[in-house]
């Protein structure tokens, strides 16, 4: 062989006949020698029955090696070049600490890719070696000696996507196949693989087709604390009671007794002791509580600093929760029994979203019910202590219908306090006409007229019938607006039966009315029939009449009015109880939980009290820490023209946080919106300090690699060899002379016919 000339050789054929023919050939060369080892089956001597046999199969070989004609086929190739991949993790996870009070992850993985450049050049004469770092995503690396300049903060680690995009190849060199990977991490992945990749990761991992070799960067067994993540629904229900579970990792701490405590606001809702039993393997911690407020809040689990931790900013987890109204709680007190009460209390009653407690009066002191004593009138008398005193503020709503706050039968008056603290504190308040209601009831003595929207007057009530009729500020009121346009929401009012009667009163400045009398008319002022109002947190709702009921009836038969009493009511309730579809300034965040440093989009949208867009309304928007109350930021800015604000802020910072958006116009207030933002404390990358040796060991195994945690063995990394691409020149030359092989049978076949005459045969 000339090794200078020719490098490389195989076996091949130099028949001048076809595989097919040579394969025929084969079969019949067979089928004879089994032809004529049957005839030796009479030969009762095994001696002579094997040495005839050995004799006949290597004159059939010889035989066939002559028509096959064996060569050596001399190659002048060359080695094509695949591609080799250096990975070095520059996630935030590698600015951790490589071992206690000991030099940073990321400054190891340098060191070692360093001490392993001898190798990375011995790979150079048989393969393209790439370098890369990655973190949230593959970027190429010129030198090794460029990694000082890379810093290692990167928000996320995605292993798998940087080895897909290893195979796929950068630039010039992507079209050559890939060999393999070094990757040089402390397996701190936070995407698809995780603590342990699934089935369709481990898909991916096998997909690669190539061995991945993997070297752990940092020691086992750092001493951390942290919350590994917070189990909890999107959503609550207010005053149900709700369980919060918080996994935490304390690695190290071992048998030690760990203070969890769950915050809302800045204050400690409820605490927890957790004894440590398994510090890797994440400890489930239950909070159990009942919110008593809705609208959206920024939670808080943490857990205080431990002396020796790895790190502290992964202690406390902050997380936001919607609070809403599993069912509208609303109570309802009548005066006296009417057709009024009768379908409103129906209809509070028949629906499923509505949890009801009513009550009414069905005789006064004068009346003579023929009983012996007050016992035998009620089972249960009404709780009208505990209701207006002790849970009031469990409702939502409170409707009073035709109620004189003289009554005596249920003394109305020594709770119109807090009546009217309920209201200032948020809640809501319905008033309805009828003979006992409003100036007839003497309400304008009281605390409660400081809260209605309307001021009585000394007139007796209206008492013709009359056609209710739609404000202007009612045809934009989501109340009264039941159809899309202004023309339809009229025609559907002007078709409803006419209402028997008013309380005649005058709406205070700033009252909305939204229905009044069609004619009649006070100081300049048509009488107004539904008037809203608010009165510090909460709303009011006066209707000053008890015949609404009769807009469930109508002699059109082509138009339901039942439906449209229902959904009037449907409407109130939900715009008293401040429904976030139907206020004024409507506050927007495109997600409720980022990480330290992350873009957050704000839409603010502003309507007029009429609901009108606002469209040179002023907005305010103002950040502030839900824990201590400081305010973060504070701007103003101008409405587009459809009353509509955007605005992108980041926050740095981590913890609950508070955004609020107010609205005015013309130096006046439109109203505001508020919601709740978790900035997490310390993003994924930092979220668990510990290193993860079991994930890199699967990944080694799935791929054919190898794991390893002591850089000095990676000259054993396996590779895939690169394909051979011959090149030059070539010559074949037969393994043996053809007379060789007719020596051979010839000879074979003449010791048989020796040792046959010999031993006898004929």
């Amino acid at each position: 062989m000339d090794a200078p000339l020719y490098n490389d050789w195989q076996f091949v054929s130099l028949s001048p006949f076809p595989p097919w023919a040579l394969g025929l050939f084969a079969i019949i060369l067979v089928l004879a020698l089994g032809l004529s080892l049957t005839a030796l089956s009479g030969e009762t001597r095994r001696g002579r029955r094997l040495t005839l046999g050995l004799l006949r199969a290597v004159s059939a070989c010889c035989l066939f090696a002559l028509l096959l004609e064996p060569g050596l086929r001399l190659m002048q190739t060359s080695r094509a070049k695949n591609r080799v991949a250096v990975l070095i993790d520059r996630s935030a996870s590698m600015a951790l600490p490589a071992a206690p009070d000991g030099s940073t992850r990321f400054e190891k993985a340098k060191a070692i890719a360093r001490a392993s450049k001898p190798l990375f050049d011995e790979l150079a004469d048989n393969f393209i070696v790439e370098l890369f770092t990655f973190g949230e995503a593959l970027e190429p690396l010129p030198s090794l000696d460029a990694l000082d300049a890379v810093p290692p903060t990167d928000g996320s680690s995605d292993l798998l996507g940087a080895l897909e995009d290893a195979k796929k190849g950068k630039g010039a060199q992507a079209s050559r196949k890939f060999s393999g990977a070094i990757v040089l991490t402390d397996g701190a992945d936070n995407r698809r693989l995780n603590h342990a990749p699934d089935s369709r990761a481990k898909d991916a991992l096998e997909a690669l087709d190539a061995p991945i070799t993997t070297v752990l960067v940092g020691e086992a067994g750092a001493r951390d604390v942290s919350i590994d993540r917070v189990a909890v629904d999107d959503f609550a229900f207010v005053r149900n009671s709700l369980t919060i579970t918080a996994f935490v990792r304390a690695p190290g701490f071992e048998g030690k007794e760990l203070p969890v405590h769950l915050k809302v606001d800045g204050r400690v809702l409820t605490s927890r002791n957790l004894r440590v039993t398994g510090g890797e393997t994440p400890m489930a911690v239950d909070f159990t509580f009942a919110p008593d407020r809705t609208g959206h809040f920024a939670y808080t689990v943490e857990i205080p600093p431990q002396e020796g931790e790895a790190i502290a900013a992964n202690n406390a987890l902050s997380f936001p929760l919607k609070v809403i109204r599993d069912r509208v709680r609303a109570l309802h007190v009548a005066g006296r029994p009417s057709w009024d009460m009768r379908f409103l209390r129906g209809l509070l009653k028949d629906d499923p979203n509505i949890d009801l407690v009513s009550s009414y009066i069905l005789r006064d002191l004068t009346d003579d019910p023929k009983t012996v004593s007050d016992g035998e009138l009620s089972l249960i008398p009404f709780p009208m202590r505990e209701i207006f005193h002790e849970q009031i503020h469990t409702f939502d709503v409170i409707f009073i219908q035709n109620f004189a706050h003289e009554e005596r039968a249920y003394a109305m008056g020594q709770y119109l306090d807090s009546i009217a603290d309920y209201v200032r504190g948020g809640g809501s308040l319905v008033m309805l006409g009828g003979e006992n209601g409003f100036g007839e009831g003497h309400y304008e003595r009281t605390v409660l007229q400081n809260i209605l929207p309307v001021t009585p007057t000394s007139e007796p009530p209206l008492q013709d019938a009359f056609q209710a009729r739609l404000t202007p500020q009612g045809r934009h009121h989501p109340i009264t607006r039941i159809a899309g346009s202004d023309e339809a929401s009229d025609s559907i009012w002007r078709a409803l039966p006419p209402i028997a009667g008013a309380h005649v009163t005058r709406a205070k400045p700033g009252a909305q009315v939204i229905l009044d009398h069609p004619f009649a008319a006070r100081e300049g002022q048509n009488i107004p029939l539904v008037v809203l109002g608010e009165a510090g947190e909460g709303r009011v709702m006066t209707v000053l009449s008890d015949g609404t009921w009769q807009w469930a009836f109508s002699a059109d038969e082509a138009f339901s009015n039942a439906r449209l009493y229902e959904r009037f009511w449907a409407r109130a309730i939900r715009w008293l109880i401040r429904d976030p579809e139907l206020t004024p300034v409507n506050l927007t965040l495109d997600k409720s939980a980022l990480e330290p440093g992350e873009a957050l989009a704000i839409q603010v949208e502003v309507r007029r009290r009429d609901y009108t867009p606002a469209k040179a309304a002023e907005i305010e928007i103002e950040l502030t820490d839900a824990s201590d109350g400081a305010v973060v930021m504070r701007e103003r800015a101008m409405a587009g023209p459809e009353g509509i604000l955007r605005r992108e802020l980041t926050v740095d910072k981590p913890g609950p946080y508070k955004i609020r958006a107010r609205g005015f116009e013309a130096g006046q207030s439109l109203g505001e919106d508020q919601s709740a933002l978790a900035v997490h404390a310390s993003g994924p990358e930092k979220s668990d300090a510990a290193v993860r040796p079991g994930l890199l060991e699967e990944i080694a195994q799935l791929t054919g690699g190898l794991f390893e945690d002591n850089p000095e063995h990676l000259s054993k990394a396996p590779l895939n060899d690169p394909e051979i691409v011959e090149i030059g020149q070539r010559r074949d030359e037969p393994l043996a002379h053809q007379a060789i092989f007719l020596a051979v049978i010839a000879l074979c076949c003449a010791a048989e016919w020796v040792l046959r005459r010999r031993w006898g045969y004929p």
